[in-house]
């Protein structure tokens, strides 16, 4: 994909200067092109986008920068990673992926409507945790409103809020600082699909 920017803009350089970068820093050319992606990504009418992410080329840009740290194709960044209030987030279900594929254990002990138990243990050193959400940590957090995620699916939310606690906890180098949901950044919560 040729890389194009914005006259003015950090990635508008001449084809000479280009070729010298590419030379210095092949990093820059990964960028660029990173860049390029998120702008065709972006496209209002790209229906490949996420409807939350079309015209964002920058938060799309960021995503795909963090979903490549992590070791995500950019297709699984921009479905599981988000950007709330400039900062990037991850739904649960990655986190726990994240940890299995570095072979961690990551185990439900408990999944009701009322309770959420979740227990890990890093492959590394042994070091082992159990967590626990209910809702009436959910209460007292104010995370229910009328209507909301946490009335209709009490127990993917008590999932999502007990995989974000144990992985930030237990598995903070596994996450790369991507440790918060999109609820806990403050966005609206999003539903964390059952693991089958």
């Amino acid at each position: 994909m040729p890389v194009t920017a914005a006259p003015g803009s950090d990635l508008d350089v001449r084809g000479d200067e280009k070729m010298e970068m590419a030379r210095l820093s092949p990093e820059w050319v990964v960028l660029a092109n990173r860049w390029a992606m998120a702008k065709a990504l972006g496209e209002p009418t790209n229906s490949a986008c996420p409807d939350a992410l079309r015209g964002k080329a920058g938060a799309i840009f960021q995503i795909l920068s963090i979903g490549a740290e992590l070791g995500l194709p950019p297709m699984t960044a921009l479905m599981h990673l988000y950007v709330v209030h400039g900062k990037v987030g991850q739904d649960a279900q990655t986190m726990r992926a994240l940890v299995r594929r570095a072979g961690h254990q990551f185990e439900w002990r408990e999944r009701g409507e009322e309770r959420c138990v979740v227990a890990g243990k890093r492959a590394d050193d042994g070091s082992e945790l159990e967590v626990t959400w209910t809702m009436e940590d959910a209460k007292r957090a104010d995370l229910i409103k009328d209507g909301g995620a946490w009335e209709t699916y009490p127990r993917a939310m008590l999932a999502a809020r007990a995989t974000a606690e144990l992985c930030r906890a237990l598995f903070e180098d596994v996450l790369g600082g991507v440790s918060y949901t999109p609820g806990e950044l403050g966005a609206a919560e999003v539903i964390d699909i059952d693991p089958q």
